[in-house]
């Protein structure tokens, strides 16, 4: 117990509230984010786990709060500070508005267990740069998206037979060219300087063909994962998702809203996915007969692809073997 530290209750206890919360936010975080997207731990019960709205303004149950972060809230109170309870809090307000936070602490640092495609270092280190991601996020992305050749190296050429998406990054044709038509990404500069974009910012059509090749460079792939993952993290911090800091959190979240896109994301992370989307979605994934086995085991669509999903990410998003 914290209380036995001798002195301990002779520190002011604002003191006392920053050195429980510091102590206990990490877990309070980890616990946030099991809720929300679900460990195997969690797959089965995300009803109780999640408010209605979790994926549009409502913050996480204070029932996920760790012990120690909430006797921090509660020290803060008897002071009467007046500063704004913790993110996960019952009487923390609605979400700001503003963008979700950089993470360029954990941007930075060389890349390591790249082996193979250690050559793609430079290209994700100035893309997480530019963007104030962790490199090792973006790395998991791509190791979980693209596949590998025989070499082990990520496969630039890589294509899905049951769907449009190609590239390190599966960029589907509609969203690549959302991403070239967005100010302000790497996409977007390029497709303006090649004279591929309009007056009015939108792709020619004569151009269609030659702007979705672009998903094949390497640079305009990573760039364009970067500046997708920027776009959708902070979607869902205005939508009041709390996602965390740390290069798992960040990861997780980005690749989560890149699969699925930020509008299918908050969907999954709230009410649900409608039945007839999630049976599309897992099928486009794993093919037909394998969906219709999952829909069969699960007993509904959205709980066959949802389990699908959590568990892709649990096993396959892992920046700490880049980091």
């Amino acid at each position: 117990m914290i209380d036995a530290i001798p002195g301990w209750l002779n520190v002011a206890s604002t003191d006392r509230a920053r050195i429980i919360e510091s102590g206990a936010r990490q877990e309070s975080m980890q616990n946030l984010w099991r809720a929300a997207l679900g460990t195997p731990d969690h797959q089965r019960s995300q009803a109780s786990l999640m408010p209605a709205g979790f994926g549009s303004n409502a913050t996480a149950s204070s029932g996920l709060l760790s012990g120690g972060l909430q006797q921090a809230l509660l020290l803060l109170a008897e002071a009467g500070t007046g500063e704004p309870p913790a993110l996960g809090s019952p009487a923390a307000g609605p979400a700001s508005s503003a963008p979700a936070p950089s993470v360029g602490a954990a941007a930075k640092g060389e890349l390591r267990g790249l082996g193979a495609n250690s050559h793609f270092a430079p290209l994700l280190e100035a893309a997480a740069k530019r963007t104030g991601l962790p490199p090792a996020a973006l790395a998991s992305i791509i190791d979980a998206e693209a596949g590998r050749t025989a070499d082990g190296s990520w496969n630039l050429k890589a294509r899905n037979p049951r769907s449009s998406a190609a590239g390190l990054g599966q960029f589907l044709n509609g969203t690549w060219e959302d991403v070239a038509e967005t100010p302000g990404t790497w996409l977007n500069q390029a497709a303006r300087a090649r004279g591929w974009l309009t007056d009015s910012g939108a792709v020619r059509s004569g151009a269609r063909q030659d702007l979705l090749s672009l998903r094949f460079d390497a640079e305009a792939s990573i760039e364009s994962i970067a500046d997708f993952a920027r776009q959708n993290l902070d979607g869902l911090a205005r939508s009041g998702v709390v996602v965390g800091s740390s290069q798992r959190e960040v990861a997780h979240a980005a690749y989560l809203t890149h699969h699925l896109g930020l509008g299918d994301a908050k969907r999954f992370l709230g009410e649900g996915l409608p039945a007839g989307r999630a049976r599309y979605l897992l099928a486009a994934q794993v093919g037909e007969s394998r969906a219709n086995r999952g829909i069969s085991e699960a007993g509904d669509a959205a709980s066959a692809h949802r389990d699908w999903l959590l568990s892709f990410v649990d096993k396959k998003i892992d920046p700490s073997r880049y980091a």
